[in-house]
């Protein structure tokens, strides 16, 4: 939804500062105390809903107008209730998601006010229809300053209107008022009235950081700590302009963010850089999903700017993603090796010792004649003590081990090692 306000995204970009929003003053019409409304509780949410008209007429007490509610569906129980609606923001009726309610407008009662409390961010959708003329569906923020603010008018051929409006919302209270069309009230006295039934849903907006009402990170001061390689979800609402997060950065780093909207304006959000001073070092529109810096170490702000759109987003702050490749150093009889981890980048991994083969031993160095083939293992201890894997070297012996004499065994080895040793035997 669109903001009303004009924003300026040369001058934001060229700037890198935002154009804040002007608020509009509030308009309250009250009524009597003795307005009443309907409640009818559902099991099951919906996201819109649509009324059938009761062909049973009936007069309200205090309104010449003609009366309607939603019909109970077959199997369901008639849970309609009456409770009083206020008749401006201080006595306004706290009311439930997903639950439809019903009133009247009329002469003697010229708006109904709602409590609404949202326990998340997301997007309110108010789904209400009308019979009769001209009636105003108006949302306040938690101090009485108007969000929007729109009409509804009952067709001629069937006399009902339809009001279906979203809009994005940080956590915390609002209020909804039905009224008259005060624009009309003193040339159309008495015209601008009607029935109505509506009811009131969220869809998450799922933050990763929670904020409270109006927005608790709108400001570089009020930055949100987030970490790198990790993914954030945030949204920017109505009654906000901005968001702001901090990161750190701990050593010289390439540092590539990653954006994702998740809706139709999300091409439209601005995406800002700044220094641990604040000064700005880049931007970008959501619609160019990544971006590559290089950056010292040391902290800096990410600021989401909506441009005058609202909806949700996600990102990540990744850092360069290494792509190991082993250069190995031979270990040999006289020198350790090593495996060393390198990056296209330059950069380097973890390194590894081989450790050269310092002892060779045979299982037994002298066998006593037997007429059969006799011949020894052979072992090998690294110079760190520990036993190298026989997969490393291969053992080839001389021939005729039947018989008596002096023979010799071969160790070549291979793989991370390299080079060769004899050791010999005998059969006496």
């Amino acid at each position: 939804m669109k903001k009303q306000k004009v924003l300026s995204l040369i001058l934001a970009a060229a700037l890198c500062v935002s154009t804040p929003g002007s608020a509009m003053a509030a308009d309250f019409t009250s009524g009597p105390e003795d307005s009443a409304v309907q409640v009818t509780t559902e099991a099951t949410t919906e996201d819109v809903f649509t009324d059938s008209v009761d062909t049973t007429e009936k007069i309200t007490e205090n309104a010449e107008v003609t009366e309607f509610a939603p019909e109970v569906e077959d199997g369901e129980e008639d849970a309609t209730r009456n409770a009083e609606a206020g008749s401006d923001i201080e006595s306004a009726t706290e009311i439930s998601l997903n639950t439809r309610y019903t009133g009247a407008i009329s002469d003697n009662n010229v708006a109904d006010f709602y409590e609404i409390k949202l326990n998340s961010a997301g997007l309110l959708s108010v789904s209400g229809t009308i019979k009769g003329t001209s009636i105003v569906w108006t949302l306040y923020d938690d101090m009485g300053v108007e969000i929007i603010n729109e009409g509804t008018y009952g067709p001629d051929t069937t006399g009902i209107g339809s009001f279906a409006p979203d809009v994005n919302l940080t956590k915390g209270t609002y209020y909804l008022s039905v009224s008259r069309y005060r624009y009309w009230q003193s040339s159309y006295e008495g015209k601008s009235s009607g029935t109505y039934a509506f009811k009131v849903g969220l869809k998450s907006a799922n933050e990763t950081i929670p904020e409270e009402q109006g927005g608790s990170n709108d400001t570089i001061d009020d930055a949100d700590d987030i970490s790198l390689n990790k993914t954030y979800k945030g949204q920017i609402a109505y009654n906000e302009d901005n968001d702001y997060y901090k990161f750190t950065v701990p050593k010289d780093e390439k540092v590539k963010a990653i954006w994702k909207g998740n809706d139709h304006n999300a091409d439209r959000y601005v995406y800002y850089l700044y220094d641990s001073l604040g000064n700005c070092m880049d931007w970008a529109y959501m619609s160019n999903t990544t971006r590559e810096w290089t950056l010292e170490a040391g902290d800096y702000y990410i600021r989401v700017n909506g441009s005058g759109y609202t909806g949700n987003y996600q990102f990540t702050l990744q850092t360069h993603s290494h792509k190991w490749k082993n250069e190995i150093t031979k270990a040999t009889l006289t020198q350790n090796g090593t495996i060393i981890q390198k990056c296209a980048c330059g950069e380097t991994g973890r390194i590894t010792t081989i450790y050269r083969p310092k002892t060779v031993r045979l299982s037994k160095t002298r066998y006593k004649y037997n007429g059969y083939a006799q011949k020894p293992t052979v072992k090998v201890i690294g110079s760190d003590g520990k036993v190298i894997s026989p997969s490393y070297y291969k053992v080839t012996y001389s021939r005729g081990l039947t018989a008596k004499g002096k023979y010799t065994v071969k160790i070549t080895f291979k793989g991370r090692y390299s080079g060769s040793v004899k050791k010999y035997f005998k059969i006496v």
